[in-house]
């Protein structure tokens, strides 16, 4: 694992020139609201004991390696997680759960507040001061049917997202961190 880690890091670094970064080159508008799937979770944070060990300033606590159909160039973009409660989440889903061969991590950028605050406080979620990822763990493949509707209108619209497009396991900004 710890090899296979290092694999990524290097991998990572090299393309680091070669693809957007969400935020810096790509605006968070353009994903926002859209399923991304993570192919590399690079955490510069760590997870001990329940509590979030923050990587020092400047930088993030992870970056995500993510693609989205029409929404990203087709070698994807980098997305730095940026809050501790995103990280905490990603890194039980990444290290403390697992994903299986044949599951897949999804994330999308939901900078909303939650529907029970007042309008005026609303505003405030959009800062980094607030969480912003939902993250499922779904079964691999989903995330090309999410952007399929001949396969959603083959299988039903109703029947696709009540039993095809939901989480094995999912992860809100705003619920608990156990």
């Amino acid at each position: 694992m710890e090899e296979r880690q290092k694999s990524m890091k290097e991998k990572i670094k090299k393309n680091l020139i070669e693809k957007s970064i969400l935020s810096k080159d790509i605006p968070w508008s353009q994903i926002k609201g859209e399923f991304c799937r993570v192919k590399v979770f690079l955490p510069f944070g760590k997870v001990e004991k329940g509590e979030v060990e923050a990587p020092p300033i400047p930088n993030p606590y992870a970056i995500l390696d993510v693609e989205c159909p029409k929404k990203l160039p087709p070698e994807g973009a980098f997305l730095p997680v940026a809050h501790k409660i995103d990280f905490k989440h990603l890194w039980e889903a990444f290290r403390e759960r697992g994903v299986k061969e044949d599951e897949e991590v999804l994330v999308v950028y939901h900078p909303e507040a939650p529907s029970n605050v007042p309008e005026f406080t609303a505003k405030m979620f959009e800062s980094a001061m607030f969480p912003k990822l939902r993250i499922w763990i779904c079964k691999k493949g989903l995330l090309e049917k999410l952007y399929d509707e001949d396969y959603q209108e083959k299988v039903g619209a109703t029947k696709f997202f009540s039993e095809e497009a939901k989480p094995i396991k999912e992860w809100s900004p705003f619920q608990e961190v156990e």
